[in-house]
């Protein structure tokens, strides 16, 4: 936490180094399975983007997406919708159709929709973004990977090889 107040007393308590250093403090809590603790780093780190960078920077988008996998593994799986949706319409508009970072919250809303039983919401969502890693990342990497085994977890759920 000492880069994180060094950031602060630096820089101020709205620039986005600031963020910077409490998104990656989210991520390593959530990695902990911390999410409530990870929840709130987030939102404090997606404040200080909106309002320094933008709603629909690349920085902010990223934090967002984030934010939204950390609720929907704590089960808000109505605001975690919300905020995956809205992730994916301005990474579309922003960063296009075949940006990686679209394909990342792709795969995290058909995450949501396949712990929900929404396998049929689910599905498209995965193909479309297993459709755009393969264009961005060669095979084995770890995205693609991951992505590809959520999508065989949806595919064995619904029966399927």
């Amino acid at each position: 936490m000492a880069s994180t107040s060094c950031a602060r007393s630096r820089r101020g308590p709205n620039h986005p180094d600031l963020a910077a250093n409490l998104e990656a403090l989210a991520v390593a809590l959530g990695d902990q399975g911390r999410h409530r603790d990870a929840e709130s780093y987030h939102r404090r780190a997606l404040a200080i983007d909106e309002k320094a960078l933008g709603p629909e920077h690349p920085k902010t988008l990223l934090v967002l997406s984030n934010l939204g996998g950390c609720l929907a593994e704590q089960g808000k799986s109505g605001e975690a919708e919300s905020m995956l949706r809205r992730t994916i319409r301005a990474r579309e508009a922003v960063l296009g159709l075949a940006h990686p970072d679209l394909a990342v919250t792709l795969s995290r809303l058909a995450d949501l929709y396949r712990s929900e039983g929404r396998y049929a919401e689910a599905e498209p969502l995965y193909r479309r973004a297993q459709t755009i890693l393969e264009g961005a990342f060669p095979p084995g990497h770890p995205t693609r990977v991951s992505v590809a085994r959520s999508y065989t977890e949806l595919r064995r759920a619904l029966g399927r090889s």
